[in-house]
């Protein structure tokens, strides 16, 4: 009887140890799918709060713009005596032009070549846009406010300094490893190396797709800047991500395709020399 007791004990132990891994593992992937989500979003809400941003600015100088010119308007001829009501408004406006203009180059710098200091970030700009409109002196806005109102987290701070095209970049490969990490839960398979690997890589594939025919992910053209919209390149990277493998089919038979239609055109060139 106590032989049998022994061997029951040491049969229920592989058990138990099998059902802690699992554990551990189920902990390991809740972990990564929390962290690429939140660097997902993270980059996707800092690419469109920029933007929307940056329009706002845009706006406001168009607004001041006009504002100027109905006060040249009002200014009477040399003859007549200019209130100086008008002369006070027409230095309003300038002083705000010369602030949102600065705005304007500020968000313009974060979002083409990203920044390296705090005070340069889209929350400390948010800050000063603020202040600007409730004509605030910027005595009353102290030093520390700006510092401590930049991120609640120093671990993800880098993000807000980065530049839009990364930012894009990281979305979409974030999006693309947790595409391949659904698929593996859903299918039952255990999370490898190989299958993160994957995932990554096919990310900075769409990355590239999408920068090199960015005219088909449009958000608001601006003139000298086409942004690409962060949501449906995001959406992109997760969909390449679920299904990679009929990603790389597609590729596949395109390059297939490319290849065959050179071969032909080459060898009809060559038949028509000879």
């Amino acid at each position: 009887m106590a032989d049998e007791e022994g061997k029951k004990t040491i049969s229920l132990k592989p058990g138990l140890k099998f059902r802690v891994l699992d554990v551990y593992y189920e902990l390991f992937e809740l972990v990564g799918v929390v962290a690429l989500v939140v660097l997902a979003v993270i980059s996707v809400s800092e690419m469109a709060s920029r933007e929307s941003f940056a329009n706002s600015v845009q706006a406001k100088i168009i607004s001041i713009n006009e504002e100027l010119a109905n006060v040249s308007l009002s200014i009477p001829q040399a003859d007549a005596k200019t209130p100086e009501s008008v002369y006070k408004k027409r230095s309003i406006a300038l002083e705000d032009m010369d602030v949102f203009t600065s705005l304007n180059d500020k968000i313009t710098t974060l979002i083409n070549t990203g920044v390296e200091s705090n005070r340069n970030t889209l929350k400390a700009l948010t800050r000063e846009y603020q202040r600007a409109i409730s004509n605030a002196p910027t005595e009353k806005v102290e030093t520390g406010s700006l510092l401590d109102s930049i991120t609640s987290s120093e671990y993800i701070a880098f993000i807000y300094e980065m530049r839009s095209d990364h930012l894009l970049a990281l979305a979409i490969i974030c999006c693309s490893a947790l595409g391949a990490m659904i698929y593996g839960l859903r299918s039952g398979q255990r999370m490898s190396v190989r299958s993160m690997t994957s995932g990554l890589a096919t990310g900075f594939v769409v990355y590239l797709a999408l920068k090199g025919g960015q005219h088909l992910f449009l958000l608001n053209p601006a003139e000298s800047r086409i942004p690409a919209n962060p949501y449906s390149s995001a959406f992109a990277g997760l969909l390449a991500g679920l299904f990679s493998d009929k990603a790389y089919k597609v590729l596949s038979s395109l390059v297939d395709d490319l290849a065959s239609r050179v071969e032909n055109s080459t060898g009809n060139g060559n038949d028509n020399k000879s």
